[in-house]
């Protein structure tokens, strides 16, 4: 028996796994194991996985046919796993260079039945910042392994599975099980805090957070953590008063990510009844005085752009054309490449396609006949992007264009990335120096779909 099981369930992140995978096995700790599922990921994750249990044989790789979804998947990962004790991480994530051995002689040390530990969220520029337990963590460590009731401050960290190390045998004894849809987590988490008898902290760093704007995105409705809830509050009986300040605490975190248009139910659901108009007003209010002060500060050498600005916000109240796509190359210089590929393929099996190519001044001569266009700037413009359904481009698009509800970017590239490119360019003496890396990806966390042309090029 190992002393830790280290779970994987993996759909989608074929970019993340040999940095996970690497953080977990490169650390010199020889008394673990790692146990992959592959939860029907449609990409080349399943070799990834398939190439690393034949280098390591610390790996074991099941291949799922169907999708179970995360819960259904680290459930197998559980049933799978041998090692006294259990650490469920995200493939999207990694461990800090000695964490796992500073992990695993603490559960050696204090022999918890759950043992907690501290994270940092990493961003993709590589800028750390700091969990919201470290401070419940260190006081919880001096204090040494307790129950719930003797160390309540870690109820808040309650919600997720990744930051704790759970004892096994724990699990099988409770019956935790991970649920369905979203927030399945709760169902195995609450019930292994509830029944612990020993309950330890780690305060260092033990778990790199990272939560790409591109990644698979979860399962479910927002409105499943209402069920997981009820089924914690239900299993906790009389300890309930140890579950609903942090359960509360996590509801209110999750409301400003629920779609604009079930937050009324949501909040309703959350508080029991509460006015969300007067909720909601008291926020607006305090937007409404933001939007005054930088107002107040506008020039009348801006009064140009503040007009189109409207003319977009209005534009963007509009419904979305179902049949109108939006085509660019090469930051609206040219009429090229990946782009007018798809275009002529699109009029020819698309015919109800209205296509519309935004090009600058000096390249609408290059354009064919027949080829609609708008140039960038005008109000014609901010009307198309507003409204087209699909956008594709070979670069980003510029950052004023916003990502609406339904609608479908698509980035195509332009050639083959044999060389340095994107986030690449951080340690180069030029680029480095001279990109907005925070720029670039809030552009690429619109895209719906990253066509590449061949595998190298897919992993890059």
């Amino acid at each position: 028996m190992p002393l830790l099981s280290v779970v994987l369930a993996v759909h989608g992140e074929q970019a993340y796994i040999e940095e996970c995978t690497g953080s977990i096995l490169g650390q010199g700790v020889d008394d673990i194991e790692l146990v992959a599922i592959d939860d029907a990921s449609p990409d080349h994750g399943p070799a990834l996985l398939d190439q690393l249990a034949e280098r390591d044989p610390r790996v074991r790789v099941e291949h799922l046919e169907q999708r179970v979804g995360p819960g259904g998947a680290r459930n197998l990962g559980l049933d799978r796993a041998s090692g006294e004790y259990v650490w469920f991480v995200n493939t999207t994530d990694r461990l800090p260079k000695g964490a796992l051995a500073a992990v695993a002689d603490e559960l050696r040390r204090t022999r918890p039945d759950v043992l907690s530990v501290h994270h940092v969220h990493v961003g993709a520029l590589g800028r750390e910042r700091q969990g919201p337990h470290r401070k419940a963590l260190a006081k919880a460590a001096k204090e040494g392994p307790g129950t719930l009731e003797q160390r309540p401050a870690l109820a808040s960290a309650a919600p997720r599975a990744w930051n704790k190390v759970l004892r096994r045998e724990l699990l099988a004894r409770t019956g935790a099980r991970f649920g369905t849809g979203a927030h399945p987590e709760l169902t195995v988490t609450w019930p292994a805090l509830l029944a612990a008898e020993r309950i330890a902290a780690l305060p260092a760093k033990a778990y790199e957070r990272r939560q790409p704007a591109n990644a698979t995105p979860e399962t479910g409705s927002p409105f499943d953590v209402f069920e997981q809830y009820e089924a914690v509050l239900d299993r906790a009986g009389d300890r309930t008063e140890l579950v609903r300040p942090a359960m509360q605490r996590h509801l209110r975190q999750l409301l400003d990510r629920v779609p604009a248009k079930d937050r009324r139910e949501f909040f309703r659901r959350m508080s029991g009844g509460g006015s969300y108009t007067a909720f909601r007003a008291r926020e607006e209010a305090g937007k409404a005085r933001r939007a005054l002060r930088r107002r107040a500060g506008r020039t009348a050498g801006k009064a140009r752009k503040a007009r189109l600005e409207r003319h977009y916000r209005s534009q963007l109240r509009r419904p979305l054309d179902q049949d109108l796509a939006v085509f660019g190359a090469y930051w609206y210089s040219a009429y090229s490449c990946n782009p007018r590929a798809i275009y002529e393929k699109a009029r020819e099996l698309v015919p109800d396609m209205r296509g519309v190519w935004v090009v600058k001044p000096s390249a609408v001569d290059s354009l064919p006949a027949g080829v609609e266009h708008v140039l960038p700037g005008t109000p014609e413009y901010y009307e198309t992007i507003a409204r087209a359904r699909y956008l594709v481009n070979n670069v980003n698009f510029p950052n004023h264009l916003v990502k609406r509800e339904g609608s479908v970017h698509v980035m195509t590239h332009h050639g083959t990335p044999l060389k340095k490119m994107g986030l690449d360019q951080r340690d180069s003496p030029v680029s480095g120096q001279r990109l907005d890396f925070a720029a670039l990806l809030k552009r690429c966390e619109r895209w719906g779909y990253s066509v590449s042309g061949n595998v190298c090029s897919t992993l890059v």
